[in-house]
């Protein structure tokens, strides 16, 4: 058996609504009366399946039933033909022909809240019997014994088995009455539906969150509301309450995975494991890499295909160009490190260009341009030639001694206006609960410098960051102040001026440890 079909789509589309048996069934999928009976009910059920589990991205295992090779076949072509025929709520995003998970999460960018829930136990809550009723009633109108067979072409124990081909697609025609459910009540409340698979998402504009749709419990927990949760479970399903999320426009807003407070973008923490991947490949080679990657997952089952490394690679880089467009730095990059080390596989991106642009500016205050100017050299060679190049700008963001207000003035009325470039802007470990309220958009940046509880000489300001065996007393003078009564008092001035000229003579890499987060910081913006 192949999965091809001969007929035309017309043509399958009017095979499909004229089934009657098994004999019509056995004509729409190509294939004899044997074959289907033979599978169906001559072999044991558990011999149609492969069951093993992969881990969650979440933490736990998800439980895969893969079907065997002549049961896929079936699905698959079931699969062409329910895309074909298939009522589908507009709102619907996964496993649909021309939809994904950036179509899902364009509509909720820019939204100043966003809901996110999720469906609990999504395919096993689709047991056969709704599967049969699905085709048997509008606008399939199947009688009983065709809707029967396809049911249990598409089931296994009572369930939608979570690794067959047909699973995502009925599970979008099944959901159709509670999509549409969904969307009225969405636009009742001026918001925007969404759903991909078991993840539904709502955003709107307004003010103040619908409560309509979710509110907040005197405990601060978010809950959503009685008739949202109402369509929910009317239509067979229930919600997962440790999954509930209310994200403002403050805070780093996600769907599907992506982050949307502008445009969908992919996690930095996705492009980091890309390039830990390329980097294995490149230190350890392809076998010792794959070996690596696969024992961090479930692949243990032998009936299941392990997946190839370098295919893993490649998805995921093209999944990048998908969000990003392959005009993106970030894919080019990705792409040129995998073809130098596959030979080939992305046309056009074999060699790297050099820019004349600059890739990142920093701002900071005052002195703190060149400390940090000075861990880089010490630190990260790399870093200290992109700066050398003028391809990084470490700029002084302050002009008086109100250095951190000043700083974050400048960030909120720079980071209004969209900007090609790239702005970092970085603060001392004191300023951290002034700047909670700006918002990185547009392509701005905060980081916060976090404190060296190890120092007690210095707590504030960039010097705190150095080890306390630095601080010598001959960087120490008294000076008289005024009392609170008139009288003179003498304290101990700490030179700021003098320690800077100590840190430029100073050539231990130990020094300057705690400038590395900023450094990662810096990669993880310039790999965006």
């Amino acid at each position: 058996m192949n999965t091809e079909l001969k007929s035309s789509d017309e043509e399958l589309k009017k095979k499909f609504f004229a089934l009657k048996n098994k004999h019509d069934i056995c004509a729409l999928l190509e294939i004899d009366i044997k074959t289907l009976i033979y599978i169906l009910y001559r072999k044991m059920p558990s011999t149609n399946y492969s069951t093993f589990t992969i881990q969650k991205r979440s933490g736990g295992l998800r439980v895969i039933n893969a079907p065997s090779t002549s049961l896929r076949i079936l699905q698959q072509k079931l699969n062409y033909i329910f895309q074909l025929i298939g009522m589908i709520a507009p709102c619907a995003h996964g496993y649909i022909n021309g939809k994904s998970i950036v179509s899902n999460a364009k509509p909720h960018a820019k939204k100043r809240y966003v809901f996110n829930l999720d469906i609990e136990d999504f395919f096993p809550s689709i047991n056969f019997g709704r599967v049969r009723g699905l085709f048997m009633s509008y606008p399939y109108y199947l009688p009983k014994e065709a809707a029967t067979i396809l049911a249990q072409i598409c089931t296994y124990e009572n369930e939608l088995p979570q690794g067959a081909p047909t699973s995502p697609i009925i599970s979008n025609m099944i959901c159709v009455k509670m999509d549409k459910q969904l969307m009225k009540l969405a636009y009742d409340t001026k918001s925007y539906y969404t759903r991909y698979a078991d993840d539904m998402t709502f955003s709107t504009t307004l003010r103040m969150f619908p409560s309509e749709l979710a509110y907040n419990k005197a405990s601060g927990e978010i809950v959503a509301s009685s008739s949202l949760t109402k369509v929910i479970i009317d239509n067979g399903f229930k919600i997962n309450n440790s999954k509930i999320r209310l994200q403002k426009s403050t805070q780093s807003q996600q769907v599907t995975g992506l982050t949307i407070n502008q445009m969908p973008n992919v996690k930095r923490t996705y492009i980091r494991n890309i390039r830990a991947m390329l980097h294995s490949w490149e230190k350890y080679g392809l076998d010792k890499a794959e070996e690596e990657y696969l024992s961090k997952y479930n692949y243990r089952n032998k009936d299941y295909i392990k997946p190839c490394f370098q295919d893993i690679v490649k998805g995921k880089i093209n999944f990048v160009k998908m969000v990003k467009s392959e005009d993106s730095k970030v894919f080019r990059n990705l792409a040129i490190k995998y073809n130098q080390l596959a030979g080939s596989g992305f046309s056009d991106y074999t060699i790297n260009q050099p820019s004349e642009e600059i890739l990142l500016q920093i701002y900071t205050e005052g002195k703190n341009t060149e400390h940090i100017e000075k861990a880089i050299h010490i630190l990260d060679k790399d870093l200290s030639a992109l700066i050398y190049n003028g391809k990084i700008k470490i700029v002084n963001g302050v002009e008086h001694r109100s250095g951190d207000q000043q700083l974050k003035t400048t960030y909120e009325i720079m980071s209004k206006s969209k900007n090609s470039n790239k702005f970092l802007f970085v603060w001392d470990c004191d300023s951290k609960n002034k700047i909670n309220s700006l918002v990185e958009e547009n392509n701005f940046f905060k980081f916060v410098f976090a404190s060296n509880t190890d120092n007690t000489k210095v707590e504030k300001g960039i010097e705190n960051l150095y080890p306390e065996s630095l601080f010598t007393q001959d960087l120490y003078s008294l000076e008289e102040t005024k009392n609170d009564y008139g009288g003179k008092k003498s304290e101990e001035k700490f030179d700021k001026s003098k320690f800077l000229n100590k840190i430029k003579e100073e050539t231990d890499p130990y020094v300057f440890e705690n400038f590395k987060p900023l450094f990662r910081e810096i990669r993880n913006i310039l790999d965006m």
